[in-house]
């Protein structure tokens, strides 16, 4: 059995915010978030994919693909209260958002990759931040962004992708970089070639409600 403490999922201090613009909305990046990235991911790697969503016996998550969360309490970094704060200011949102705490992580993967966008949506009244935990897809397509549509998808773990979304912006998947945006804004995770056939994709996701 493998040990972990706080100390693997401490941040860098000194970090540095990045801001620019896409399709004229502000976008925050933060590269090389955690001190010790690759032990985040060694404790990733140990974990199951639990279903964060009721399970239907028709859905194809489970098995066509596997999509889950791993939430981790115990070791939280509390320099996030702050670094939400800055990326707030620096997104124009000035209402107080709101955090439970807590490391979340996003593992998805695929047994095969279908033609379309996995599941565009948005997440209204909420600043979402991204941790990319993917070396072996860095500098690769990461969350892309869409022009408003609508969806008539089978929803996220049921029957989730979508062919006529229009695409308008990828973030690249830099390996311990940050990135905070409006969820109002149209997106998904970006899954191109075979990079997460058979191999888990990682992401932590922060939920800054308002």
């Amino acid at each position: 059995m493998k040990f972990f403490t706080g100390d693997d999922f401490q941040l860098n201090t000194n970090l540095e915010f990045i801001k620019e613009e896409v399709n004229g909305r502000p976008i925050v990046y933060i590269d090389n978030i955690y001190k010790n990235p690759d032990r985040v991911v060694e404790y990733l790697q140990n974990c199951p994919i639990i279903s964060h969503k009721p399970q239907d016996p028709q859905a194809a998550n489970g098995v066509e693909f596997f999509d889950g969360r791993q939430a981790i309490t115990e070791a939280y970094d509390r320099q996030w209260f702050d670094i939400h704060r800055e990326a707030s200011t620096l997104l124009g949102i000035s209402q107080n958002t709101y955090f439970q705490g807590g490391c979340m992580f996003n593992m998805t993967m695929l047994n095969s990759l279908p033609k379309g966008h996995w599941f565009p949506h948005t997440d209204p009244h909420c600043i979402n931040g991204l941790v990319y935990l993917n070396k072996c897809n860095d500098y690769g397509p990461g969350t892309s962004f869409y022009n408003s549509f609508n969806y008539n998808g089978g929803g996220e773990h049921f029957n989730p992708w979508c062919d006529d979304a229009d695409e308008t912006h990828c973030i690249l998947d830099r390996y311990n970089c940050a990135v905070f945006f409006n969820g109002d804004i149209y997106h998904s995770m970006r899954l191109v070639g075979n990079t997460f056939i058979d191999r888990p994709r990682f992401t932590e996701v922060h939920f800054l409600t308002y």
